[in-house]
């Protein structure tokens, strides 16, 4: 089966009380474990937490799929879409969606009232530098030093 886990955990297989196969997972990273990964009670403490969620069989979800749906979620507006379970990102893309067929033409609206912002990097291109001070004497008498050498020259 195909997981997504938000820990790392290790899953065994044990026969009479010894460890017989290992599988390790890693945090945020979809993995394909063997069905026997579920018999492990760690597994089903996992998943109880919700630490673990259970994208399907090993090939019926794709990894592809699942990066097209996040970056659909990023480019909705959708606030951290990483750390959704599969099935409230799908929801929460196809609300954003239904906002966005409702309300086009508001949001033209509102961006053709609006003028465009130059931002804060675009302000201070057109300031004049600041004057630089020189730096306070920092020993006593360091000021007739320098007046001296001035004068020297």
């Amino acid at each position: 089966m195909k997981i997504l886990a938000k820990k790392a955990y290790e899953f065994c297989l044990y026969d009479k009380g010894a460890k017989v196969k290992a599988v390790s997972v890693r945090p945020m990273v979809f993995t394909d474990v063997p069905d026997w990964a579920a018999k492990d009670p760690m597994f089903d403490a996992a998943l109880k937490a919700g630490n673990i969620e259970i994208l399907g069989k090993a090939g019926n979800v794709s990894v592809s799929s699942v990066d097209a749906l996040l970056a659909q979620a990023k480019g909705l507006g959708i606030q951290h879409p990483g750390s959704m379970t599969i099935e409230k990102l799908r929801t929460a893309v196809a609300e954003a969606e239904a906002r966005e067929e409702t309300q086009p033409a508001a949001g033209a609206a509102k961006a053709a009232a609006k003028p465009p912002s130059r931002g804060k990097a675009a302000a201070k291109a057109n300031e004049p530098p600041a004057p630089v001070e020189p730096p306070a004497p920092d020993l006593p008498g360091q000021e007739v030093l320098e007046e001296g050498i001035a004068g020297a020259v």
